[in-house]
Order: C-alpha cells, then structure tokens, then sequence
C-alpha cells in the first residue's frame, strides 16, 4: 500500500505533445509518475462541436499513430471524446480507421446516450468516477489486456458498472445471494463474465469459481477470453475429463473452472467431501439447460450435502428435456446457501428465471442488472432483425386418396397431414424457387458477395428436402455457390438415411460452424434445431423462415441470429408461417423497458400441500407407499426388484380409474415433480416428506406412462395434394419496436389435459382444408363482398380519405367478429387470428378501397 500512494497521479491542460514552438495540443492528459495513460479531448456542443464527430476526427486526422506517444501499448493507453451529453473511448489510434466505442450509462428510456441529471453535465461520471486515481488504475490492472488478435480491451460502461454493482453487493450481503444479469446480444457477455469471474475468485470470499455454459461442446470463445484476461497459467482450467488432478485443484482452491454441465457432472460425487468451500456459479445463458436436474446435482453437492437425494431420482430415469426450459425444470437443489453463490447471465429472462434468480424489489422479483436490446441496437452493437420483414401466406388444398373408415386422433392426424403436406416434392420446390429467386436476384450482392441466408425448418426431414431441392436448383442454374444443413442425428426418408455430415461431405471441415466460416462459397445454410442459438456470424444478412416460432425465448433467439453487425450490412426476413404481430410482441418483451414478476404472481409454496392431497384422492397410493420406495431408491441398485414389486403393488389402482381420470393422474404426477424442485429452489426450503413424495412420484409416472391410442395416420396413403400456392402477404416491412413495461405472468401451478377428440379422413381433410385453404376464399370474399357494398361506394366516393378509411376498417371488423362466432371451430379460430393481424386488416382496406375507387373511375 506504500508503494501505491506513491504513485504520482497528475493532469496537464492543453498538453503539446511535440518538441517545437506550434505544437498540436490535447485538450488533458493524465500521467502516472510522468508516463502518459488517457488522452482526452473536450467538446461543447452547446458551442456548435460533438464529441461523435469534431473530436473523433481530431484523433483520426491530426494525431499521428507513430508518434511515439501515440503509439499502440507504448505510452498512452486509452483516449477519451467526450461532450456535455456523450463520451467515447478507444486505446488504438489508427489514422482515420480509428474506431471510436460510446461509453454512455444509458438514457432514461434505455436507449442510447446518458441521463439527464439536474445541475450535471450528463458525463460527468467520467471525471467523477472512471477517471478517479484508484478507479483508473483498478481498471487499467483488472480489466484491460490485449485479447488473440491484438486488441486492447476496454471494458463498456455497462460491464464495468455490472462487476462492480455485483462486488459492491456482496460486500454488503456476503456469500449466498443470486444475481440475474439481464444482458442484450451485443452486449459483450462473454467478456463481462470473464471479468466476473476474474474478479469473484481474486476475493477471499470463493475458493473456487465455476463457469457453466450451455454450449453442447464447451465455448472455446468463453474458455479463451477468460484465459486471456487473467494473465496468469494454470488459473484458468477446463473440464474434459475426470482426473485426479482437477480434484486437486478443488481442494485446493484457487481455480476458474470453465465447464459444461455434461462434463462437469462426473466429478459431482468427488467433490463433495469439500463442503466447507465456498464456490461461485457463473450461468451462461440462464433460461436454457444449465440448470436441470445436474445443475440441481452440482449444487447440492458444493454445498456438502449427500448426492443420494439428487442421483436417486437421475439414475432411475434419465429425463430427456427441451434443451430451452431445462434450467426452468427439477432444479431444487439450486438453493441459496452460505456458501454457494449464482450469477445468471440471460438475453431472454423467462418468468420461472426471473422467480428463480431475480432481486427482490418493491414491486416483486426483478433483474439486478440490465443493458437492454434497445440501447445495444443504438449504440450500433446490434441490428434491429426486425428492420424488413416479408410475410407469405400458404395455402394448401387436400382430397381424400383413398376410402377409410378408421377414426383418428384429430389433432395429431392434422399435424402429420400437414407434415405430410410441406414436405411434398412440390412445396418444397415451389418454396425453394421463391427464396433462390429472392436471394439471387436481389441478395446476392450483399456484403461484397458474401452475405449468407438461412433456412429455417421444422424438422430434419424439411431440411433434407429443403438441401436436396436447393442444391438441384443451384446445379440447374450452374451457379458457383453452395449450400449446407445442419441437424442431429439420422434420419430415414423413403429407404435412405441421411446425416449432416454425409449431405456436407464434399468439405473438409467436421464442425459446421467452421465450415460456414471458412468457406464464403457457402452461401445458404439450412437448419433444423441448430444453430438457432449460439450461432454469431456477421456473414449471416438473411433469414428464410418456414417454422412455427412458438415462445418470445425462442423467436428471438433464432431471429437475433442476423443481427451481428458488419460494414454496409443489410438485413431481410422472409416468412412462410409465423404472425409479425406475435414476432413483434416477442420482440417487444425483451427490448426495453421493465420486466418483472408481480409478488402477486409469484408462485405460492403452500400449493404443493394441495397437490399431494389432491393426488391421494384418487387413491393410487398412499404416503406410507411413498416413503416406502423412497427407502428403496435411496437404497440403491440393490434395491432394485423390490423397488419393481413395490411399483407393481398400486398399478391395480391406477388402472380401476377412468381413461380421463389416469391422464389427470400422470399429468398431476408430472407436475408435482417439477412444482416441488422449483418451489423448494425459489424459497429454499427442501421438505423432506414432500421430498419422499416427489421421488415416488417421478419413478411411478414414468412407470405408468402410456402410449397414445387409437390408430396412426398414414397421410402417404390416404390424401394427396390437390393445390399449394403462397402469397405474399406484406413486402419487406419496417416493424419498429418500443419499450413497455411487462409484469411476468405466474408460473402455472395447474393441469389441464386437453380432450382427445377422434374424427374420420374426411372431417379431418374438410377441417384442413378451412384452415390453409379456405383462407384465402374468406379473404377474397371479404374484398368482394365490401368493394361492391352500396354505403360504402358511396363513402369512397362523396367522403374524406380518413372518413372512408376508418369505415372500411370498421366493416372488416363487423365481419371478423361475426366469423369469431361462427359455430365452426376451425372458421372461428381463422378469424380470432385475422382479427389480431392489424397488417392484414389494413391491406384488406387498401384492397378495398383500390378496387372501389377502380370500379368509380370505369364508370
């Protein structure tokens, strides 16, 4: 510390830089013991001069880099603009490439810029704060470096204000707490956790601290960064096996492991004879599958407490779970201790995230710390995905190939006939000849030639077809480019099998994203559940999208994938299937504005009573059963014929219920598990009756598990396709996103089995056919009927564009209501989503009103 105050820290004004009598001058510069460390020029923009522009430019064009003072890590390290209003930074000048990164707290809106402070310069954090003698140093010594390819790194506001929100609370609150970093894409994640955990494990307060990331195979770009900026070999180590030497390392302390969850779990019942250590878990990604039932498993053994609990349930069944909601599943042993600390780092916070990590504030469960898409986008680290969008609209029309007096499950039938539908030989290649046409004709040129597009599938047989139809249709036209796919697995198609590695044998690299990397050739990648999350290519300009994007996490996921930015790149949507008012929605909950969970709407403990009693009524088992084969499980593999003649006991039980009352059954079991690992995660609290029940429970209802009935469709056999055409609906639209305020609904505690209802193939094709058919007709007959409508003719004609705009509008509505109550389900669900479809209700007008005006000019 001695040493340390003797530093001399001293600021120059109007500092001449050169040895001669009319020297150029910078505004300040700051030294350190007479070495110069920050250069910085002041604007006034109240005077006619912005920082963004004059003094960029003064650095670009009047300061020399090979003066020796300006030479890149040789004296001055970072350079400072700034104005009243805004303040950028770089540490490399670079002649008039030199590029200049805001550094700005956010406005009120959390847009980009800073807020307005009464009395204040709206920079004056710069000299009050960062520029502060032991505020500079701390971030010249622990967060700066020169990362692979030779950049020095300085940190952006909103991650350095992250770490040292996050140290200043845990100085305060100690070890135990939970922190949810709600952090955009382009906010520089990656880099924000590595100096988290640089920091976390420097302080006495951990003795080690664990990265986990979602990635399938460990994020090398994660691994290298925190490597990079730690400086120091061997802190920094990542799990591939288990060894004897990483043990070591546990006990020892000291250490970042950087790991999946996959390959962290071996070591799991090693390291729990360390129960007095204190660990940090960083989660990457905290909505997806860091935290199942392993990450349940990790926690519960960092804080020193027996496996037996957690393996018992992961070893009986190995629950397979959507790669999205696994850390929102069975993760009860993730709880809040004295010596296990959780930062998760989330672009997407879903409602069971924002419950399960969230602060407590006035108003409920919130974020700790956010930089918010819509400042990202701003401050140009982003492209809105958003910025034209094409929406198609399909038809299809299906007749009966063949009598059949078979009745079939309704809803499943009409998900394979549709299936069935959008792979024929003819969708797809109408589909294909559209995006081709598109991409060629108006794409191709992008990015200097080297914009790549993606398609995105529902399935891996759609991406087969879909690689099969393109690459026919780049070989008949005898273009240069090429295509690739990306799926998992194997899959059959009419006798032969297809992999992602055998449709991409004709290039070298085994790993895709390698392969689109290195080959610029490859210019359309088609997917089917890959590469819709983690996948950043500033390449990537097109998206081609005939998926059904069900949830706000996974809409924005996938979309976002276009939206890393790169010199004159443009971005376009085309989509074959989703609303863009649900896109736009999607969009707009994680954009801007507050997000949080009402006290009101969060999950209440006392429901998991209810529930066991309530599945005691249907008197399957009883709790004396429960903790009977609790005993057992517990027990171990020894156990096991007991544990199966115990199962065997109350199946009689199960199977005296009615179809209806065994489906509440396994569905009130399913949701018990689940309920209970969350719960007890949310408020720290591990029952242990409640336990016995919970672990009985998700044994017996995978016991009891029953395979849908009735008859399979085959739709190869007993339709074909009679027509297909696809329309365009909206042509490249500008959707313009705003920042709301969105209270998170409650988690759902309850059950609600939807009724099988079982038809024939010919209610089955009628009700397809009003569906992606008949849509079409319903549309066409709202504009014919309308344009030839008396009152409104003579609206058009004798009133003001907005009168007669705003009645066409309103007559559209009058029939969408009445459609929304036609007895006809499949009509009524047409029309319920017309009526929240404002783009199309607004082009129906236009059409009406062109066609009126046309029919008033004949005449």
């Amino acid at each position: 510390i001695s040493l340390y105050n003797k530093n001399i820290f001293s600021v120059q004004r109007e500092f001449a830089y050169e040895d001669k009598a009319d020297s150029f001058r910078v505004d300040l510069a700051l030294f350190i013991n007479g070495i110069p460390i920050v250069m910085i020029e002041l604007k006034k923009q109240t005077a006619g001069q912005k920082a963004g522009f004059e003094g960029t430019k003064q650095f670009r064009e009047r300061r020399n880099p090979e003066e020796l003072i300006f030479k890149f890590n040789k004296r001055t390290l970072i350079y400072f603009v700034l104005d009243e209003f805004l303040a950028f930074v770089t540490t490399k000048l670079d002649g008039k490439i030199t590029k200049f990164l805001p550094f700005n707290q956010g406005t009120e809106d959390e847009g980009a810029g800073n807020p307005i402070i009464q009395g204040q310069h709206s920079t004056h954090y710069i000299w009050e704060d960062i520029l502060q003698k032991d505020m500079l140093l701390r971030i010249i010594r622990e967060f700066m470096y020169i990362d692979d390819e030779g950049t020095m790194i300085f940190p952006r506001y909103h991650q350095l204000d992250a770490v040292l929100r996050v140290e200043e609370d845990m100085q305060e609150v100690g070890v135990g707490g939970r922190y949810l970093i709600w952090h955009s894409a382009g906010s520089g994640k990656t880099k924000t956790i590595a100096w988290l955990a640089k920091r976390l494990i420097n302080r006495n307060d951990f003795n080690t601290v664990i990265i986990i990331s979602d990635r399938t195979v460990i994020d090398s770009q994660l691994g290298n960064e925190v490597i990079t900026l730690d400086g120091k070999k061997g802190v920094v180590q990542w799990i591939d096996t288990t060894s004897r030497e990483l043990l070591k390392m546990l006990n020892e302390g000291g250490y970042i492991i950087v790991t999946t969850l996959q390959k962290f779990r071996p070591i799991l019942s090693e390291i729990r004879q360390y129960k007095h250590r204190k660990y940090a878990i960083i989660i990457d990604e905290a909505h997806s599958s860091t935290a199942g039932k392993s990450m349940s498993k990790a926690s519960e053994t960092l804080t020193g407490k027996s496996l037996k609990d957690s393996i018992s349930v992961d070893d009986a069944y190995d629950e397979v779970e959507d790669s999205q909601n696994q850390i929102l599943k069975n993760r009860g042993l993730i709880q809040t201790t004295r010596n296990v600390s959780y930062f998760a780092f989330t672009a997407t916070p879903k409602n069971e995230t924002m419950e399960l990590f969230g602060t407590r504030t006035a108003a409920g469960k919130s974020y700790f710390h956010k930089y918010s898409m819509k400042q990202a986008i701003e401050e140009g680290f982003i492209l809105n995905p958003l910025a034209c969008y094409t929406k198609y609209r399909d038809q299809y029309e299906i007749r009966k190939a063949k009598d059949d007096d078979t009745m079939y499950e309704s809803s499943s039938a009409q998900a394979a006939v549709l299936n069935y539908v959008t792979t024929s030989g003819d969708v797809i290649k109408a589909k294909t000849e559209i995006i081709l046409d598109d991409f060629i004709n108006r794409r191709i040129g992008w990015l200097g030639a080297k914009a790549k597009a993606m398609i995105i599938t529902p399935s891996r047989k759609h991406a087969v077809c879909y690689k099969l139809a393109v690459d026919k249709y780049i070989a008949k036209k005898g273009y240069s480019y090429k295509s690739c796919v990306a799926f998992t697995g194997t899959i059959e198609i009419d006798g032969a099998k297809f992999t992602e590695e055998g449709m991409n044998k004709q290039f070298n690299e085994t790993d895709i994203k390698a392969l689109i990397k290195n080959n610029d050739d490859v210019r359309i990648i088609i997917v089917a559940d890959k590469l819709q999350a983690g996948f950043d290519e500033n390449k990537l300009c097109i998206m081609y999208v005939d998926k059904k994007l069900g949830s706000a996490v996974k809409a924005v996921q996938t979309i976002s994938r276009l939206n890393r930015p790169a010199k004159n790149k443009k971005i376009f949507i085309m989509d074959f299937v989703n609303n863009i008012n649900d896109i736009k929605d999607y969009f707009t909950q994680f954009y801007g504005g507050e997000l949080f969970l009402p006290a009101e709407n969060e999950t209440e403990p006392n429901i998991l009573f209810a529930k066991r009693d309530a599945l005691l009524e249907y008197f399957v088992f009883t709790l004396s059963d429960a903790e009977k084969a609790y005993a057992l499980i517990e027990g171990g593999e020894g156990n096991s014929a007991a544990l199966t003649a115990e199962i065997a006991r109350v199946m009689p039980n199960y199977y005296k219920l009615d179809d209806n009352k065994r489906v509440l059954f396994r569905a009130e079991c399913r949701k018990f598990v689940k309920l209970f690992y969350y719960i007890s995660t949310v408020y720290n609290n591990w029952n242990e009756d409640l336990k016995k029940v919970a672990v009985y429970l998700d044994v017996l209802q995978r016991v009891l598990h029953e395979k849908p009935g009735g008859a399979k469709i085959d739709p190869n056999e007993l339709v074909e396709l009679v027509s297909f055409y696809t329309e365009k609906a909206i042509d490249e639209e500008n959707v313009l996103l705003s920042s709301e305020d969105i209270a998170l609904a409650k988690v759902s505690t309850e059950v609600a089995p939807k009724e099988k209802s079982y038809s024939f193939i010919d209610e089955i094709i009628e009700k397809f056919n009003l569906k992606y058919a008949n849509a079409g007709q319903e549309l066409r007959g709202i504009v014919e009927n309308l344009s030839a409508n008396p009152e409104l003719i003579g609206n058009v004609r004798d009133s003001s564009p907005s009168a007669y705009q705003s009645e066409t509008i309103d007559r559209i509505s009058q029939i969408i209501v009445s459609g929304i109550l036609s007895n006809d389900q499949e009509k009524s669900s047409f029309y319920a989503e017309l009526s929240s479809n404002k783009a199309i209700k607004k082009q129906l007008a236009h059409t009406i009103i062109r066609r009126i005006k046309e029919e008033l000019l004949a005449s």
